[in-house]
């Protein structure tokens, strides 16, 4: 069963809150809504996390365009990463987007970036190690949901 799309006013409510943090623009409504479900822009909504991308890293070997399957495979391999997805900003454009985070302590947090870096980023960890955004988040294996494992 395919995910069911987001409506117009989550999409509203989802640009409203990113324009809060900056940007001007998004991608095009039909990306968003092939990429998006409305289960997690109701997450992202709900729980997502801003981030500067000043503490963004750039991790090669990572395919252009593929940040989903680059991230799932950089926190395969390195397992204290999490792996997070959501809408990152580049060039005053909010386009949809996987990281992984590395986090020591409430405060402290890194960003691994596997194409280009971003001036910001806002998403949640994503549930499940095979890259495809799944943010069903659990306390599975004793982590809190807003940062459940890969």
């Amino acid at each position: 069963m395919a995910a069911t799309p987001p409506t117009d006013r989550q999409l509203a409510a989802l640009k409203a809150r990113l324009l809060t943090l900056g940007g001007v623009r998004f991608q095009f409504d039909w990306v968003l809504r092939e990429q998006l479900s409305a289960e997690q822009v109701s997450a992202l909504l709900r729980d997502g996390e801003a981030f500067s991308g000043s503490s963004a890293r750039l991790v090669r070997g990572g395919r252009v365009n593929g940040c989903h399957q680059n991230t799932a495979a950089f926190v395969a391999k390195n397992p204290s990463w999490f792996n997070f997805f959501g809408l990152a900003l580049s060039g005053g454009i909010w386009r949809v987007h996987s990281w992984a985070v590395y986090t020591d302590g409430p405060h402290l947090r890194r960003i691994a970036e596997t194409t280009v870096i971003m001036e910001r980023y806002f998403g949640l960890p994503v549930a499940g190690g095979d890259g495809v955004p799944s943010l069903a988040a659990s306390a599975a294996a004793g982590h809190p949901p807003a940062m459940a494992r890969s």
